[in-house]
């Protein structure tokens, strides 16, 4: 046990050291871990070290699209069908427009598609016409006829078979007439482009539109998970990689959430950049508009959760991967029939007992378990061991000098000395902003973060059925406690047997 940890516990407080940055300095009280790291997949692009170097940072749950509905045509509301905070699915009609006049033009249009009366008579004409010239044909070969006879016949039947064309294209243009009032008609009726909720109707029946949006709707399932992160993380984070969504607000749990997007530009007035993931909401348990803490789940070959079980003596970082595959996998709904959640947390037993009673008539399977939790509470930032007072001095003179005047000295054994404290973080990333402005002036320290220990109790749930089930559970849920969420899971063996 290093000296740093020795003293942390004596305080205790557990610390879990961390590597620094790939661009701070090694603390020169680090001591190497006696098994070294497996190494990643050739293949993989990404540093596991350098991902799960990454603090925790703040972010926001906005919906997936903001769509303003409008109208193609202008016209006078006759129906709105939905409200505000109503689910409505693709396509689904949202308002109409006053139709009478275009009903009306449809009506004509469609009695002038289906007449063809012009058509036949001028046909019978033409017909007519062909066989008159035939005869006269006859006629004029025997010299019975004069020429001028023959050439009005032979005028007439190219009219005649001209007008049957004329007829047959303004039948044609009828039968188009018909379907563009059809279409006209079509777009009287207002309908939803994505499916989503009704976040705000601006229209009310009677009222004219024209060039304004009738409502506006949020697409909640999959939600957008928006993070601002300092450029020295730029190039660190690939698209694809899992993470760890947790809204501020109690009640929703954890979440998973998959990078899709990465700024290629970053801001150079803020010195920061933008990542967008990707928040799957089946069940729109998750709103939109919430602040949410995240973190970063390194990716992680195969192997390594054996090699991190078997052997307790593995390095920090090796233990934050295989609780971070953990995560993942128990984020990821693997079932094959019912749809699985677990509900919690809750501090106290007879709590989740409460849950257990409510949710027994709507859950086909259900089970209490109790799960010890680890929560980072904040950062500390330490100098190295300072092995006698005279060092402890010293230090506290260099700082004060170095205009440091936030310090606080903390003894150790007579064995190990002393370190000075230098500063206590709520982010990591603050933290390690003071550590490299304090290594730029010649010190060597180190961010430390500090956790904090708690019981909790979890119920997992297999559900049988559908939108309607889940939202029918998640009610009583909220009704027993409003601390407690709902999270999608994987159904494991005990609870998928039926």
């Amino acid at each position: 046990m290093s000296p740093i940890t020795a003293t942390l516990a004596m305080e205790s407080e557990s610390l879990a050291y961390k590597k620094p940055l790939a661009n701070q300095e090694p603390s020169v009280n680090q001591e190497p871990s006696a098994n070294k790291e497996p190494t990643a997949n050739k293949e993989s692009l990404v540093d596991i070290d350098a991902v799960a170097d990454i603090p925790n940072f703040e972010c926001i749950i906005e919906p997936g699209q903001i769509v303003d509905v409008g109208s193609p045509v202008s016209g006078i509301v006759d129906q709105v069908y939905v409200d505000i905070g109503d689910t409505v699915e693709q396509g689904m009609a949202l308002s109409s427009l006053d139709s009478k006049v275009v009903q009306a033009t449809l009506a004509l249009a469609s009695i002038k598609a289906k007449f063809e009366g012009k058509v036949e008579l001028h046909k019978e004409n033409a017909a007519f016409s062909l066989r008159s010239q035939q005869r006269n044909q006859k006629l004029f070969n025997k010299n019975a006829i004069s020429l001028q006879e023959i050439d009005q016949l032979e005028t007439e039947l190219r009219l005649a078979q001209l007008q049957v064309g004329q007829a047959t294209n303004a039948h044609q243009i009828a039968k188009l007439d018909y379907r563009r009032v059809s279409e006209l008609l079509k777009q009287l009726t207002i309908r939803s482009p994505i499916k989503g909720v009704v976040m705000e109707r601006f229209i009310s029946g009677g009222e004219y539109v024209k060039d304004k949006p009738l409502m506006r709707i949020a697409q909640l399932d999959p939600l957008n998970v928006e993070i601002i992160l300092p450029v020295e993380y730029m190039g660190r984070i690939p698209i694809g990689l899992h993470a760890e969504v947790t809204p501020t607000v109690s009640g929703y749990g954890k979440q998973l959430a998959t990078v899709e997007r990465i700024d290629r530009v970053a801001d150079t007035a803020s010195g920061t950049f933008g990542i967008r993931l990707r928040l799957p909401n089946p069940d729109y348990l998750i709103p939109g508009g919430l602040r949410c803490d995240l973190s970063f789940l390194p990716e992680i070959s195969p192997k390594e959760p054996e090699i991190a079980e078997n052997n307790s003596a593995s390095s920090s970082s090796k233990s934050v991967s295989s609780k971070n595959l953990a995560v993942v996998e128990s984020l990821i709904n693997n079932s094959a029939g019912n749809r699985c959640y677990k509900v919690g947390p809750v501090q106290r037993r007879s709590l989740a007992k409460k849950l257990s009673k409510g949710l027994a008539e709507h859950a086909s399977k259900l089970e209490i378990r109790k799960e010890k939790t680890s929560k980072i509470r904040d950062y500390i930032v330490l100098s190295k061991p300072q092995h006698n007072r005279s060092a402890v001095k010293a230090l506290i003179a260099r700082l004060k000098t170095a205009g440091v005047r936030d310090y606080f000295e903390m003894p150790f054994s007579a064995k190990n000395g002393y370190v000075v404290s230098v500063g206590l973080y709520n982010k990591r990333f603050v933290a390690d902003r003071r550590v490299r402005k304090l290594a730029k002036k010649g010190f060597t320290v180190d961010a430390f973060p500090r956790k904090k220990s708690s019981n909790a109790y979890w119920l997992d749930i297999s559900i049988a059925g559908g939108k309607e089930a889940v939202a029918k559970v998640n009610g009583v849920v909220k009704a027993i406690s409003v601390n407690a969420a709902m999270t999608s899971t994987s159904c494991n063996q005990q609870l998928a047997l039926q």
